[in-house]
């Protein structure tokens, strides 16, 4: 609502002013004032607006083994740590998967579906490449 009058309000000063023969200084300022309302109504018209993006269609992976692993070696609170972690990116990310690694200690978590040779072996299944051994690299964890 708030769009369409604004728009209206503005298109009728552009009519006034092109209507208009002989334009005064006072008409200039009044009509610079008078722009400041529907420019207000169109900009709150426009935060009104309720834009929401389309939601991806889900994709099934195929080829995938389930896998719940945390490392053995790991102790009781820090296992309970690692487990409330890979649910939690994996809840908040929406990823399929999830691998908790460290340098120098390899894999510690992997949960979700992994291919079936890292399935096999989820202690191996974090292979660093390039940017993840740089990031392991720097003391801020950043590339």
């Amino acid at each position: 609502v708030s769009l369409v009058a604004g728009g209206s309000l503005l298109l009728a000063l552009v009519v006034n002013r092109l209507a208009t023969e002989e334009l005064l200084n006072s008409q200039s300022r009044a009509d610079l004032i008078a722009t400041v309302g529907p420019v207000l109504l169109m900009l709150d018209g426009l935060s009104n607006l309720a834009i929401t993006p389309a939601e991806p269609e889900p994709v099934s992976l195929a080829g995938g083994v389930a896998v719940d692993w945390l490392d053995p070696v790991v102790s009781g609170d820090a296992r309970r740590e690692l487990a409330w972690a890979t649910d939690a990116l994996g809840a908040g990310l929406g990823a399929s998967s999830v691998a908790i690694w460290r340098a120098g200690g390899g894999t510690l978590a992997a949960c979700g579906l992994l291919t079936p040779r890292a399935a096999a072996s989820p202690a191996a299944a974090v292979v660093p490449g390039p940017l993840l051994q740089k990031c392991a690299g720097s003391a801020a964890g950043a590339p």
